[in-house]
């Protein structure tokens, strides 16, 4: 399926546009520098900063390895991308979700 979909769960054809529509609503300045490659460059940190290889991004974003490893090995490294992809999911849905404890706030205001 689709990450992005159209209200009738179609794919986005102008990504780019909805970006910055949603970047304005959300208060973003400088919505029309934000493109669709700050998706892919952070979700590759996020399989880094999970403490998955370099190889394992650069194999589910389908970057050209390069070598002779990549005439010889004919492995689809399905079942390793796939839980790449499910611990990256996890992150994000753990930011935008409702945390489950409500953490204790201070003012700092006197």
């Amino acid at each position: 399926g689709f990450v992005f979909t159209s209200p009738r769960g179609k794919a986005v054809t102008r990504l780019d546009e909805a970006m910055v529509q949603t970047c304005k609503r959300l208060g973003i300045k400088k919505p029309d520098k934000v493109t669709p490659h700050d998706l892919r460059r952070t979700h590759g940190t996020t399989v880094t900063s999970l403490g998955f290889p370099i190889e394992a991004m650069n194999r589910i974003q389908n970057h050209k390895e390069g070598g002779i490893g990549s005439i010889y090995d004919r492995y689809s490294y399905a079942e390793e991308n796939r839980r790449v992809q499910e611990a990256v999911a996890e992150r994000i849905m753990g930011m935008v979700e409702k945390p489950k404890t409500a953490p204790k706030l201070v003012s700092l205001a006197g």
